[in-house]
C-alpha cells in the first residue's frame, strides 16, 4: 500500500500559505488605494480604514482582507447597509477576482492546516 509521507503534505500546505502570504502582501501595497476609492461610499469600508489608519504593511493588509470580505459577502452587507451596491457593481472585475482568488486560497490553506493537525495527531481517527 502507497503511503503519504506527513511531511510532504505539511511542506506542501506551508509553502501555499506563505506564496499566499507573499501574494497578499503585495496586493495590498500594491492596490489598497485602489480597492478603497472604488469602495469609497462602503461604510464599513470606511470605518475599517479609520481603525487601521496607518500606512504600515500590516494595516495595508488587514484592510485588504476587510475589502475581500465585502467583495465576498455582498449580500450580507447590503442589506445591513453597510456597502453601496452601486460601488460593488463598478468595482473592477480583474481586481476583484485578484483580491478573492488569494483570500480563498489563503481560507484554504488554512483549513488544510487545521484538518492536517488533527490528522497527525496519534490515536485520532
Amino acid at each position: 500500500m502507497n503511503t503519504v509521507e506527513p511531511g510532504i503534505i505539511a511542506g506542501i500546505i506551508m509553502a501555499s500559505v506563505f506564496l499566499n502570504l507573499i501574494t497578499m502582501a503585495y496586493t495590498a501595497h500594491r492596490y489598497i488605494d485602489t480597492v478603497e476609492s472604488h469602495l469609497s461610499n462602503c461604510q464599513f469600508v470606511n470605518d475599517y480604514k479609520r481603525l487601521y489608519a496607518g500606512d504600515d504593511l500590516r494595516s495595508k493588509v488587514q484592510r485588504l482582507w476587510m475589502a475581500a470580505l465585502v467583495l465576498s459577502t455582498p449580500g450580507l452587507l447590503i442589506r445591513r447597509k453597510l456597502v453601496d451596491p452601486q460601488d460593488l457593481k463598478n468595482f473592477p472585475a480583474e481586481l476583484k477576482v485578484r483580491i478573492l482568488a488569494a483570500w480563498m486560497i489563503g481560507m484554504l490553506a488554512m483549513t488544510a492546516s487545521v484538518i492536517f493537525y488533527f490528522w497527525t495527531i496519534p490515536g485520532v481517527s
